[in-house]
């Protein structure tokens, strides 16, 4: 990090001296204890990214903060002093949500306790194999996995993801079956096939048709749990929610917004999905860094020197 940190503005702002002249943000994980930022801390002046180790260029958010902060942002949709508002999380693996309300002075209250399951998108990815373990058998499927797991996830990444996974919504009418060859993908899978589907595989050619109803199939196991999170919180709350935010890498996926838009539309005024979602925590990181109060300037070491961040967010 500190050499990318460094290279980066040496090559954008030649008179940028690091670590003088820069203010660091590092966006932690909630549920960190606190002596956890004192060893981050020990770990970022070990290296080199502070010149001292009690530094004040150094500061910390939450991961959840930050997001509410990015969300709050978010231009056209006008939250007010006193609003409350829903965020969904959607990453990887995880689902955090929590909800807060927008105070004066540009302060945030947690309204409710922070809930979270394991509904992230790759466990779509979980379904698409457990639909084809019924095409090759489970056996099959784990022998490759256990011997040759780059094809699985090169099945997943080039094909899964790329045609599916971000591009499928509820518009029935204008999907398309897809066909894919399994052997294109995973060519050692055929000789651990056996018995009826090594028969039926071969019949077909080794061609899979993926319809929508089996697609659909893949997205609502996690979907709804995803659904049932946020009513939860919804229900939590003891005043009226006025908009729920999705972010994180699944909150790209438009079935996902459209399946919880079609949930809420009668209970929430603004169900949005801002711009970038997937950098929602390195963006409200930024607007942390930009609004937050120095304990002292950092032009004291050098002078004509702007207050610039550097961000970084832990995941």
């Amino acid at each position: 990090m500190q050499i990318l940190i460094k290279s980066t503005l040496e090559r954008r702002w030649l008179t940028i001296s690091f670590p003088q002249h820069v203010g660091l943000i590092l966006t932690i994980p909630a549920e960190w204890p606190p002596h956890n930022t004192t060893v981050m801390r020990e770990c970022a002046y070990k290296a080199s990214l502070l010149t001292t180790l009690n530094s004040t260029h150094l500061e910390f958010t939450t991961e959840p903060d930050a997001i509410a902060l990015y969300c709050l942002s978010v231009k056209g949709h006008n939250l007010h002093y006193g609003d409350s508002f829903l965020v969904a999380d959607c990453g990887d693996d995880t689902v955090d949500i929590i909800t807060r309300k927008f105070l004066k002075n540009n302060r945030l209250n947690e309204i409710t306790k922070r809930v979270g399951d394991l509904c992230g998108f790759t466990f779509v990815d979980k379904e698409f194999l457990h639909f084809l373990e019924h095409k090759v058998g489970i056996q099959a499927l784990e022998k490759l996995k256990q011997c040759k797991y780059g094809q699985v996830q090169y099945l997943i990444k080039r094909f899964f993801s790329t045609r599916i996974r971000f591009k499928f919504n509820e518009d029935r009418e204008c999907f398309r079956t897809y066909k894919f060859n399994l052997q294109h993908y995973c060519p050692s899978l055929p000789q651990y096939v056996t018995g009826e589907f090594k028969e039926q595989m071969e019949e077909v050619g080794w061609i899979v048709k993926l319809d929508f109803e089996s697609v659909k199939g893949m997205f609502d196991p996690v979907v709804d749990r995803i659904i049932k999170l946020i009513d939860g919180q919804l229900n939590d709350v003891k005043e009226q929610c006025r908009a729920i935010f999705l972010v994180g890498k699944f909150s790209e996926s438009p079935y996902l917004l459209s399946r919880v838009r079609e949930a809420f539309k009668d209970r929430v005024s603004i169900i949005a999905v801002p711009a970038l979602p997937i950098a929602a925590v390195i963006r409200g990181a930024i607007i942390y860094g930009l609004n937050v109060k120095p304990t002292h300037d950092l032009s004291d070491e050098t002078s004509s020197v702007h207050r610039i961040y550097g961000i970084s967010a832990l995941r």
